[in-house]
């Protein structure tokens, strides 16, 4: 049998549904082709630059846990007596605001200054000028010179407001670096240098003055537009920098090139060796290591960008299956005079293979020219963007052409085996026949056993974490497709019996008429109806999971009113600095260390399936830190306890945190808080009575004290600096001890956790589990002594860049104590400062926009974290929106689906429609009626997308909830999902007028005549 004839005249005699169904395919492999292809042009820009950036570097080292931390330069002067080291070089880099030329912080403008020692540092010189910039790069230690890039220059130059427009800096022009007043501290690293010759002191207000370093720009670097607008840099010489920060001989980051042949990853271990005993805190990371973390960093988004085709490729196979539907069902009578004349079950599937396969080639050949116009039109519009030009993703065009293929092989299985039950007497029966209720009925078990994969792999608590994740993307989610698509012929039936008196009301149409249109060619409409669904699932579920993490994503109703960063860390002298700027209440200000240890090796078996190697630890004065952040606690099973637990879970972590267990020379132990207050060391109890705490209140007993006489007490150990300790037994009564009488001065090493903590680990409040200290040093044990929900520390988090120092993998986070983070990890600088304001002050508008002022005229950030939260959660949404454009890709695709199937019915009833018109039927109610068919068409595909959708999110919310510990109920944006819906139902009402205006203007006895050829 000639099935290349065959196919092809079929093709002929159905050109514009052959057309639309190539479209579509078309459509789907240009999307496949273009954003891969886009993705692959963006990374290759990033690439090009970080080789060009980085040089020749092979090891970078910088300090381990600590945001910024310094490194002294006897580092270097070690690393460069090394016979296998080519050139070493140190930076020192800042996050700080600029002032204009009055001396005041621009608005929102942070910059990353970086002090650099050239000729030494080759890989910064390697950068291009601004192309007609005039400039060039300093040369020398020293100097009150900056080169900047082009976006800063733009950046810089603005007003106060959007609408002021100002030209770019130029070379030539003068930039202002501010600085804190320089304080006496008892931090070696921030300790002041000789002051520069050229920083002058600012005016002071209400505080301590200022000091400001002028620069004047020598030269503009051109960096790429993605990278430039996301970070602005400005360079400076090293010696400069370092005199006027503070920091003599002090870097934060060394970069070391090897000579050729060195293994860069043995000569790190080797370093590490050598360096381990002196510099434990040091972290050593290699160009292999830098480009394996930049690409597991890309990794998601090319998940995205291929996902996102396969979202459109699968609207396109359902396309592609409906049409082969259509085909066999309008060919049954053909079908079966050509078995009757001897063809075989084998051809007759052939024949439809062929032609799905047909199809495919046909769409892809298109679709790739249509991809390559995207992406060409994508670099002339987005050149600046798009730097090294249109950079074809091969991967991309090898998944849209094998994947459209199988896809379309996939969908031609099905039509092909119906087309093989295909009697030879059929050609002689009439054409009128019942729909067989039998099939629906098996398709639906079949597909609703496949739907229930998806929920069993991700909502089932036995199985490991790592075989969950990838189980559901590998056959839960292809699983769950299949099912609702199997399950659509039944949805079609339901929609139908439930719907279509009511649409035949509204479009004053006969219901027996409309009733039996998809009914009568059930698998034709519940593949168009699938392919509606994949769009309107997809927006569905990417809009409910990501509202429902941000709804997780709460501030406590008590938090402080503002934040305040430092490009170096904030030491003790200004937290002084702090409680005297007016308006900030001088006795809430809390300084938060944040350092990023490694969970110990005995914790394995808690952290399994994750493959996390660190966690986030901040560390805070707790008694303040839970006065002015009243969190959230949680009981050990997760649930919300009462007020009164609250309260004494609250008292208990303050007690936990600040525990120290002193041993007296003659064996007395007293357990207790210890904190400073004034020249002596104070032990201080809360009272003479215990107070048992309910066990369901999921905390554990406090300790009981017991003193030389057999005395037990229990409270409050407060330790002061000084030579007396003062034991406080009672209120007004107290016991002086000689230092002489001290033993041991031992911390108890408490935490508290984030309930994601408890529900990713298994962990409950009394649990120790370690945490790394150092190489050398091991890991220290510490215990839970609380579970909080959503502390509100992450909005800071997300505040500033803090890749460095996070490029491990962290284990959601854990609160412990100032003292802890500095006697454990070394931390010597607060990450942040929390303060409230004073209500006092005046209108808090006007107090916070004078703090701001006030800390930016000293190169602080001060933010209100509450704003901050509103415009990331602002940013997020427009990214989620962004990323819910694939579904609104997949629904055009389906809506040339939703018009082949449209033409489709009305070619096989231009018979009916034809009689219709005869017996007095107006062209006004065949227009109608075939709208009216669209519209319910468009139903089913909103039941199902809904469906699927929110089954999508509940299966999403459990994989969250069980593999990264964060998983609240689900908040469904129906604004959002009801507007999927409508574009669903308009889709689909569009996309049947052209065939229903057609059948409406086409005379009746053409409509007859067209009727009896098709016999």
């Amino acid at each position: 049998m000639a099935v290349g004839r065959l196919a092809l005249a079929n093709f002929i005699s159905h050109r514009v549904r052959v057309g639309l169904t190539v479209a579509a395919i078309a459509v789907s492999v240009s999307l496949v082709v273009a954003v891969t292809s886009g993705y692959a042009s963006v990374k290759e820009v990033i690439r090009q630059y970080l080789m060009q950036y980085m040089g020749t570097t092979d090891v970078t080292i910088t300090r381990k846990s600590e945001y910024r931390g310094d490194i002294p330069e006897t580092v270097l002067l070690q690393i460069g007596k090394d016979t296998r080291v080519n050139r070493v070089a140190g930076r020192l880099e800042a996050d700080t605001k600029v002032l204009d030329p009055q001396g005041k912080p621009l608005p929102h403008r942070e910059v990353n200054v970086v002090g650099v020692l050239l000729p030494v540092d080759t890989a910064v010189t390697a950068q291009p000028m601004e192309p007609g910039s005039g400039g060039g790069w300093f040369s020398g230690e020293r100097g009150n010179v900056t080169v900047i890039d082009q976006e800063a220059a733009k950046l810089l130059a603005k007003g106060d407001t959007a609408d002021e427009k100002r030209p770019p800096l130029r070379v030539g022009d003068t930039i202002i670096l501010p600085l804190p007043p320089r304080m006496p501290t008892t931090t070696a690293s921030t300790a002041p240098a000789t002051p520069n010759p050229v920083a002058t002191t600012l005016p002071a207000t209400t505080a301590p003055a200022g000091i400001q370093l002028k620069l004047t720009i020598v030269g503009i670097v051109h960096k790429p537009a993605i990278l430039a607008q996301n970070s602005q840099t400005i360079y400076v010489p090293l010696r400069t920098l370092q005199e006027f920060y503070g920091t003599p001989e002090r870097v934060n980051s060394i970069l070391i090139d090897l000579n050729q042949g060195v293994d860069p990853r043995a000569f790190a271990k080797s370093l590490e060796g050598q360096l381990a005993t002196a510099y434990p805190f040091l972290k050593y990371t290699t160009a292999r290591d830098s480009k394996e973390k930049l690409e597991q960093m890309l990794q998601g988004a090319d998940f995205l960008s291929y996902m996102g085709g396969a979202i459109s490729m699968l609207a396109a196979t359902f396309i592609v299956f409906s049409t082969l539907s259509m085909g066999v069902s309008e060919r049954s009578r053909i079908l079966a005079m050509l078995r009757s004349i001897g063809a075989f079950r084998r051809q007759i599937a052939m024949l439809v293979i062929f032609e799905a396969l047909l199809l495919a080639s046909a769409g892809v050949a298109v679709g790739l020219v249509l991809g390559w116009i995207w992406i060409r039109l994508l670099v002339w519009k987005f050149n600046d963007m798009f730097a090294s030009g249109a950079i074809f993703s091969f991967g991309g065009i090898i998944f849209a052409v094998v994947g459209t293929m199988i896809a379309a092989l996939g969908a031609s299985l099905l039509p092909a085996w119906s087309a093989t039950r295909v009697s030879p007497l059929e050609g002689m029966t009439p054409l009128a026949k019942p729909t067989s209720r039998r099939m629906p009925v098996i398709a639906l078990l079949i597909g609703l056993l496949l739907i229930s994969i998806d929920p069993f792999l991700t909502l089932f608590p036995g199985l490991p974490k790592a075989l969950r994740f990838y189980a559901h993307f590998a056959v839960g989610l292809p699983s769950l497709m299949l099912g609702f698509f199997l399950t659509a012929p039944a949805c079609v039936w339901i929609v139908e019996k439930i719907f279509a008196w009511l649409l035949a009301q509204v479009f004053r149409v006969n219901y027996t008429l409309l009733r039996q249109q998809l009914t009568g060619s059930i698998w034709r409409a519940a593949g168009t109806a699938a392919a509606l669904m994949v769009g309107l699932s997809t927006l569905v579920v990417l809009e409910t999971n990501g509202n429902t993490m941000l709804s997780g994503w709460v501030l406590p109703d008590k938090f402080p009113d503002m934040f305040i960063m430092s490009p170096f860390g904030i030491d003790d002298a200004q937290v002084e600095m702090l409680k005297q700027v007016s308006g900030v209440n001088s006795n809430d200000v809390l300084p938060i260390y944040v350092v990023v240890p490694g969970v110990g090796s005995n914790f394995l078996a808690v952290a399994k399936g994750l493959g996390a190697n660190s966690t986030m630890f901040f560390g805070v004065d707790p008694e303040k830190a839970l006065r002015m952040m009243q969190l959230d606690f949680r009981r050990n099973d997760g649930q919300i306890p009462t007020a009164d637990e609250q309260k004494r879970m609250n008292a208990f972590a303050v007690y936990k945190l600040n525990l120290h267990v002193v041993t007296l020379k003659d064996g007395t132990q007293l357990r207790g808080n210890l904190q400073r207050a004034g020249d002596t060391i104070v032990v201080r109890w809360q009272g003479g009575e215990e107070q048992s705490v309910p066990a369901a209140a999921g905390v554990m007993q406090a300790e009981g004290v017991t003193l030389a006489n057999g005395t037990s007490i229990r409270g409050d150990v407060r330790q002061q600096q000084g030579d007396r300790y003062l034991i406080k037994s009672e209120p007004g009564e107290s016991v002086p001890l000689s230092p002489a009488e001290i033993q041991s001065n031992v911390p108890g090493r408490y935490l508290i956790v984030t309930d994601e903590f408890r529900q990713m680990k298994g962990v409950k409040v009394g649990d120790k589990f370690p945490l790394t200290v150092s190489a050398v040093a091991g890991d220290v044990d510490y215990t839970i002594a609380g579970i909080v929900w959503s502390p509100g520390i992450d909005v800071m988090v997300s505040m500033h860049d803090m890749g460095r120092q996070f490029e491990d993998r962290s284990v959601s986070s854990v609160f412990g104590s100032r003292d802890d983070a500095v006697r454990d990890f070394g931390v010597r600088g607060a990450l942040f400062a929390a303060v409230n304001l004073n209500p006092s002050a005046g209108p808090r508008k006007d107090v916070e926009q004078s703090i701001k002022d006030r800390v930016g005229a000293w190169g602080l950030t001060a933010y209100d974290v509450r704003h901050v939260k509103a415009r990331i959660q602002q940013g997020f949404h427009r990214l989620l929106h962004l990323v819910s454009s694939v579904a609104l890709a997949a629904i055009i695709v389906a809506s040339l689906g939703v018009t082949n199937t449209i033409m489709a019915s009305v070619r096989t009833r231009h018979w009916q429609l034809g009689i219709l018109r005869s017996i007095g039927v107006t062209r006004g109610q065949v227009l109608r009626l075939i709208l009216a068919e669209g519209i319910l068409l468009g139903l089913v595909g909103c039941v199902l997308g809904l469906t699927a959708g929110l089954l999508m999110s509940v299966d999403a919310n459990g994989l969250s909830r069980s593999n990264i510990g964060y998983g609240p109920s689900l908040a469904v944006p129906w604004p959002i999902v009801f507007t999927g819906l409508g574009i669903i139902v308009v889709v689909a009402f569009v996309a049947s007028l052209w065939p229903a205006a057609a059948a409406a203007r086409t005379e009746p006895l053409a409509l007859l005549q067209s009727g009896r050829s098709a016999t």
